[in-house]
């Protein structure tokens, strides 16, 4: 059957038009992080990420032979979800950039004056880790539509695993900084605002 474009474009106009990938907000939740809580007193903070990812899902299968001889299948035996990247902008304030740095060194140990019986950076030790509790924070990326909210993600428990660093160039006069942070959690949860059944 050759392909209809008028009947593809009518199924677009079902659907009320395509998703965009440049309207979303991330939240992070720091409420119950004392440190970073400390550090901006708010219940959770919101900033403009001009990049961010939805975590993907797959599953790792073994082969086995379901009656001992025969054909191999393939059986799933544990889920796998890629951990979650978010790119930002630097902004004058310094609060995006000092917020992650702050959140990642409550995962590994990157200052002395962590440890009040340490009493400088170059007492401290690289290889030593906060208890999880210490550094856990939860993260919602809302995703919109052309005219409302899609769906929500929220990452539970999650922490930086990496922290990129900072490029600056006298030649990048016109352009703005940016960093970004790859985070890990415990578990994810997708909240959709619309239950259409898929056509």
């Amino acid at each position: 059957m050759p392909f209809n474009i008028q009947a593809f474009i009518s199924q677009i106009d079902v659907v009320k038009g395509m998703m965009p990938a440049s309207k979303f907000e991330v939240r992070i939740f720091i409420r119950n992080n004392s440190v970073l809580n400390r550090l901006l007193n708010t219940d959770y903070i919101s900033f403009f990420a001009f990049s961010a990812d939805i975590p993907g899902i797959n599953s790792t299968t073994e082969n086995i032979f379901l009656n001992g001889y025969g054909r191999v299948n393939e059986i799933p035996v544990r889920p796998n979800i890629s951990e979650c990247d978010i790119e930002f902008y630097m902004d004058e304030s310094n609060t995006a950039y000092e917020l992650f740095y702050t959140w990642i060194s409550n995962v590994i140990n990157l200052d002395g004056n962590n440890y009040k019986f340490r009493n400088s950076a170059r007492d401290s030790y690289y290889d030593e880790v906060f208890y999880a509790t210490d550094y856990y924070a939860d993260v919602v990326i809302d995703v919109y539509g052309n005219t409302n909210k899609l769906f929500s993600v929220q990452l539970l428990d999650a922490f930086p695993l990496s922290l990129t660093g900072i490029g600056l160039d006298w030649n990048n006069i016109d352009l703005n900084a940016t960093g970004e942070v790859k985070l890990c959690f415990r578990s994810m949860k997708i909240s959709f605002a619309s239950t259409g059944g898929a056509s």
